[in-house]
C-alpha cells in the first residue's frame, strides 16, 4: 500500500488540478484520472477604529490592512478594498475608497459616519465572476471639540450638607 500526501496549504485555490492515478499489479495496469479544484474562500475583514468616538478635529482613520485570506495563499495586498460612507453626515466628504486604510483629514462634522468596506479577492476561479468578496461595517461617532471634562473632588470637611 503506497500513501502520497500533499502537504497542508500547498494546493492553492481556484487552480484545476489533474490527479491520475495508475496502479500496476503484476502485467494489469488500470488508470483513473479526477479533476479537482480547490474553492477559493471569502476574506476576512477586520477593521481597526470601527465603533469609536472622535472628536471633529481629529482625522478620521478606519484601518482594513489586517484583513487576510483564510486560506492563507493571497496576500492581502492583492485585495480590492472599496470604502463607502452610508450616512447623510458623509455628502461633503472626499477620501480615497482603494485603500486598506481610510484617512480623513478634519475638520468633521458632527454625526455618525456609517462606512461600508467591501474586500475582493480577485482571481477566484470557480465563482461565477472571477472573484471572491465580503463586506463589513463600521461606525464612527464624531462629536464637538472641547467636550467637557468631569472631575470628582472631595467636599470640604467644613461644608454644612442642609
Amino acid at each position: 500500500l503506497s500513501t502520497f500526501t500533499v502537504p497542508a496549504r500547498s494546493m492553492v485555490p481556484s487552480v484545476t488540478y489533474t490527479i491520475l492515478l495508475t496502479v500496476t499489479v503484476g502485467s494489469k495496469t488500470a488508470s483513473s484520472q479526477h479533476v479537482l479544484l480547490i474553492p477559493a474562500k471569502a476574506p476576512v475583514i477586520t477593521i481597526g477604529g470601527a465603533n469609536s468616538v472622535i472628536t471633529t478635529s481629529n482625522t478620521l482613520v478606519l484601518d482594513a490592512s489586517s484583513s487576510y485570506d483564510p486560506l492563507y495563499v493571497t496576500p492581502s495586498s492583492s485585495f480590492v478594498y472599496r470604502w463607502t460612507c452610508a450616512s447623510s453626515t458623509c455628502r461633503t466628504l472626499t477620501f480615497d475608497s482603494s485603500r486598506a486604510i481610510l484617512t480623513i483629514p478634519p475638520p468633521l462634522s458632527e454625526g455618525v459616519y456609517n462606512f461600508i468596506l467591501n474586500v475582493t479577492l480577485p482571481g477566484a476561479a470557480g465563482n461565477s465572476n472571477g472573484q471572491i468578496t465580503s463586506t463589513s461595517s463600521a461606525q464612527v461617532n464624531v462629536v464637538a471639540q472641547g467636550t467637557p471634562t468631569i472631575a470628582i473632588v472631595p467636599m470640604d470637611a467644613a461644608a454644612d450638607p442642609s
